[in-house]
C-alpha cells in the first residue's frame, strides 16, 4: 500500500471542488482507512489571518484526526461553498455556527489547546458630547441610558435637527469633560471654555435624532456661540438633564443622544481583521465604541446574544450599521480620502443594506464595569 498518497476522495476533492484555491493535504490512505469514523467526528476548521502582512489572503485549515489540508481563499469569500462541499463530500459536519464569518469556525468540536482565552473587557469610552472626541476609563457606572454621562450633550440646528461629525469631521478635535457639574471643552484652534451646569438655560428645546423626537434643554450662549465657530453655522449646545426624555419603544429603554441604543460593544480581533485586509493603521476610536472585548475570535460578537460583564447583563441586540464617520481619522479630524475602512468592511461584512462592525447593547440591569473584568457569554 502507498501510504504517500491521498485518499481517493480527499484528492478528488482537492482536485475539483477547491479551485482556485491553494491547497496541501497530510493525509493517507492509512489515517482514511483504520480511522475515518474518527476523522468524521473530530474534523474542525479554523480560519487564520496573518497579521505581519495584511495583503495575504485569509487561510482555512481542515483537521482530520491530525491531519491537516490548508486553504488559502484569495476573495475570502469562499468559506461558506468550501464548508458545504466539504461536508456533501461526508468528510466533516457543518452546523449553521460554521457559516459565520471570520474568527474561530468550529465544525465539530477543538481540542482544549485551540480554546480562545476567556474574553475581557479591555477598555470603556464615553463620549460626553456626541461626535466628539471620546474620553478612556479605567471603570464606568451602566445606566439603563448607558455609560454615566455618555452623550448628554448634542448640537442642534435652530430647526431641531441635529449636528454630527458626519458632516462637520472637525467636531471630532473637540474634547469635552462632564463631571456633572461643569462641563469643560477646548480645540486646537479655539479658546478653552468652561460653565457649570447651573448656568445652563435650561430652556425645552424640541429636537430630534434620526426618527426620534424629543425634548431636551438649553445650555447657555457662550457655548452655543463657541460651537457655532467651529462648524461654521449657527447651532445650539443641547443637554439631557439627569434623565433622558427620549424613550425607544423598540428596545424598551430610553437612550441619551446616542443615534440608537444605550451601548456599543466592539471587539480587538475584528479590528486587527480589519487592518488585515486594509493598510493596517486603523484604531479603535474610529468605531467609538463604549465597550471593547479582548482575547475572543475576530467577530465571534457576531454569535452573542446574551453578556454578563461584572453583576451587569447586557442583551446584544443589533450589529451596528457603519457610516463614513468611521473614515475619519480622530487625530486629525479629517475623512480619509481612500474610503477605508467602510470601503473594505463593504466587501464582507454586509448585512442587507448595512455594513455592519461591532454590536449594540441594551443593559438588563444597573452596576459598575472595570477594565480588565471577564466577558461571560450567557447566550
Amino acid at each position: 500500500m502507498n501510504t504517500s498518497a491521498a485518499p481517493k476522495p480527499i484528492a478528488s476533492f482537492a482536485r475539483t471542488l477547491f479551485l482556485g484555491f491553494n491547497i496541501e493535504y497530510l493525509l493517507s490512505d492509512w489515517f482514511y482507512r483504520f480511522f475515518g469514523f474518527a476523522m468524521r467526528r473530530r474534523d474542525g476548521i479554523t480560519r487564520r489571518d496573518s497579521p505581519m502582512s495584511y495583503n495575504r489572503p485569509p487561510e482555512y485549515r481542515l483537521e482530520c484526526a491530525g491531519a491537516e489540508v490548508m486553504v488559502s481563499d484569495p476573495a475570502g469569500s469562499r468559506l461558506k461553498w468550501a464548508v458545504r462541499a466539504v461536508a456533501e463530500a461526508g468528510s466533516v459536519r457543518a452546523p449553521p455556527s460554521a457559516r459565520r464569518p471570520g474568527g474561530l469556525v468550529n465544525l465539530a468540536g477543538e481540542s482544549a489547546n485551540d480554546r480562545p482565552a476567556v474574553p475581557t473587557l479591555s477598555a470603556l469610552y464615553r463620549y460626553p458630547i456626541k461626535s466628539a472626541a471620546g474620553e478612556a476609563l479605567d471603570r464606568a457606572t451602566v445606566t439603563e441610558e448607558g455609560l454615566l454621562r455618555d452623550r448628554r450633550f448634542m448640537l442642534a440646528r435652530p430647526d431641531g435637527s441635529f449636528v454630527t461629525a458626519r458632516r462637520y469631521a472637525g467636531l471630532q478635535r473637540v474634547v469635552a469633560r462632564f463631571d456633572g457639574e461643569q462641563l469643560f471643552v477646548m480645540h486646537d484652534n479655539h479658546p478653552a471654555v468652561s460653565e457649570s451646569r447651573h448656568a445652563f438655560a435650561r430652556q425645552p428645546f424640541q429636537t430630534r435624532v434620526w426618527g426620534d423626537e424629543f425634548p431636551a434643554l438649553t445650555t447657555t450662549l457662550r457655548l452655543d456661540a463657541w460651537f457655532s465657530r467651529i462648524v461654521g453655522e449657527p447651532v445650539h449646545l443641547l443637554w439631557l438633564g439627569d434623565r433622558s426624555h427620549r424613550h425607544r419603544d423598540s428596545i424598551g429603554v430610553r437612550v441619551s443622544f446616542a443615534d440608537g441604543y444605550p451601548l456599543l460593544l466592539t471587539a480587538e480581533a475584528s479590528l486587527a481583521d480589519v487592518n488585515a485586509r486594509t493598510d493596517g493603521s486603523h484604531v479603535m476610536a474610529q468605531f467609538r465604541p463604549n465597550v471593547v472585548v479582548a482575547d475572543s475570535a475576530a467577530f465571534a460578537e457576531d454569535g452573542w446574544q446574551r453578556i454578563r460583564i461584572g453583576d451587569v447583563v447586557f442583551r446584544v441586540d443589533k450589529p451596528c450599521g457603519r457610516c463614513v464617520m468611521i473614515t475619519v481619522d480622530p487625530a486629525t479630524g479629517e475623512r480619509r480620502p481612500d474610503g477605508e475602512p467602510l470601503r473594505t468592511l463593504g466587501t464582507y461584512r454586509r448585512q442587507g443594506k448595512e455594513v455592519c462592525f461591532g454590536q449594540n447593547l441594551v443593559a438588563e440591569n444597573s452596576g459598575e464595569l472595570r477594565v480588565g473584568q471577564g466577558v461571560e457569554i450567557l447566550e
